[in-house]
């Protein structure tokens, strides 16, 4: 009875790891490869922002990104990242003066976003629809901008002098 069991068993297994590692495509399927990169952002729009003289590109952070693949069907690529406070330890801030305008130029302009500034900690402390200088001090942003079903997370740090 238990060699049979075991049989059965290893029977099933090596079907399931059959038809699991097979390297056919399922009909219907949309393939990313034929994506049209000229037409289609694969990747979430970058965020330049423009601080009196200075020009910083926004690190990107967490996203979920959709991309139309033309046949009626989409991709979605979730990506999960640090922070914004962990995000710019990696980055040397950039020095601005504190009284200098401050504009977002997006490559793909947002239906809406929101301005975070975090402390060292990983707390946000204020949160408002621009970037606000303070009189000095090493500040952390984070730009979180929103399209019709998509949403990225931008990182920046400044030395306000």
């Amino acid at each position: 009875m238990v060699s049979k069991w075991l049989s059965a068993t290893s029977i099933l297994i090596a079907l399931l790891i059959s038809v699991g590692c097979s390297d056919q495509e399922v009909e219907g399927s949309p393939d990313i490869d034929k994506v049209d990169t000229e037409d289609a952002m694969i990747t979430p729009p970058h965020l330049i922002v423009h601080i009196g003289e200075e020009t910083v590109t926004a690190e990107v952070g967490a996203y979920s990104w959709t991309v139309d693949l033309g046949d009626g069907n989409y991709v979605t690529t979730v990506v999960d990242a640090a922070g914004p406070h962990d995000i710019v330890k990696m980055i040397e801030p950039t020095p601005v003066d504190g009284d200098a305008n401050v504009s977002l130029e997006f490559e793909e302009e947002p239906l809406s976003y929101t301005v975070k500034i975090w402390d060292e900690y990983g707390n946000v402390t204020s949160e408002s629809q621009e970037i606000e200088l303070p009189d000095q001090g090493e500040v952390i942003y984070e730009v979180l901008a929103s399209w019709e079903s998509d949403t990225v997370s931008y990182a920046i740090l400044l030395s306000v002098e």
